[in-house]
């Protein structure tokens, strides 16, 4: 419901300039800017290591053990205070997946390279591809760019690089929306925001409230377009 909010509230100057006008268009204002940040990846799952807090920008669930996730569908953008992780950590990358699964095999970070985890111990043709967990490659290009800061896995013809996820990371001194609540039971902990009723209920919360708003936007342009 709070990222839902939070757009409705970056789209409010528009819809008012246009309520001034008297013209009918928020509502379909109000519409496109609201589809236009579904692309902007919500994290409510990660995991601790050091300083930082780590999870895949399709939000996947860390102790997730399959192994065919794969972040290649539709391109994300990442979350401000996040970052892709870049090649430079990818000691400490390995060292996180090395034990967690996220439900895939590899992980992309910032230069396409690609980090093998722990999912590649239980897939099927880790031998045939020569997946190891541990295993790096830097040169991989598994990246696809869209629109400066929306990423995807790359997965097409001569680069297929699924099941990889993008990991991306954060300090912890630098996220502190929403406050994340971790055990402290090992080194790097599994941290989940809410259960999936609970994003269910969420989603369905948000859902209420765009449509509240929409029918609070609709009163308040017929007021204002009142003689």
């Amino acid at each position: 419901q709070e990222s839902v909010l939070l757009r409705l509230r970056s789209c409010i100057p528009a819809v008012m300039t246009m309520v001034k006008s008297r013209c009918f268009a928020p509502t379909l204002a109000m519409t496109v800017c609201l589809f236009a940040s579904e692309s902007l990846a919500t994290i409510t799952q990660f995991k601790e290591m050091g300083e930082y807090y780590f999870a895949t920008l399709g939000n996947a669930n860390p102790d997730g053990t399959g192994h065919t996730g794969c972040e290649d569908t539709t391109a994300k953008e990442v979350p401000n205070p996040w970052k892709l992780v870049p090649w430079a950590d990818h000691t400490q990358a390995k060292e996180l997946v090395k034990d967690s699964a996220f439900d895939t095999v590899g992980f992309v970070l910032a230069n396409g390279g690609v980090v093998i985890g722990k999912g590649a111990e239980s897939h099927p043709d880790s031998e045939e591809k020569e997946w190891t967990n541990g295993k790096t490659q830097e040169n991989a290009n598994a990246i696809v760019v869209e629109e400066t800061n929306k990423f995807k896995v790359k997965n097409n013809a001569g680069f297929e690089w699924c099941p990889a996820r993008i990991l991306i990371h954060v300090k912890k001194t630098d996220w502190s929306t929403p406050a994340p609540t971790s055990s402290a039971t090992t080194a790097a902990t599994t941290t989940t925001k809410a259960s999936n009723s609970t994003q269910m209920a969420i989603v369905s919360k948000g859902r209420h409230a765009v449509f509240g708003w929409s029918t609070a936007i609709m009163l308040f342009m017929v007021w204002a377009s009142a003689p």
